[in-house]
């Protein structure tokens, strides 16, 4: 993947950004909701799969 002395900062800008994009465009259904998942929950499981 990416390399180099800034990618740590790419990388913690990605992360950051990321919950803020996709926060709003995330809709729990019923399930999601009953064990207590919040948005982050699944944009946090999004992001460990591509990593």
């Amino acid at each position: 993947m990416w390399s180099g002395p800034l990618f740590p900062l790419i990388e913690m800008i990605f992360d950051a950004m990321t919950f803020l994009i996709l926060r709003h465009r995330i809709i729990l259904n019923f399930e999601a909701e009953r064990q207590g998942m919040k948005e982050d929950d699944v944009i946090q499981k999004l992001i460990d799969k591509i990593k």
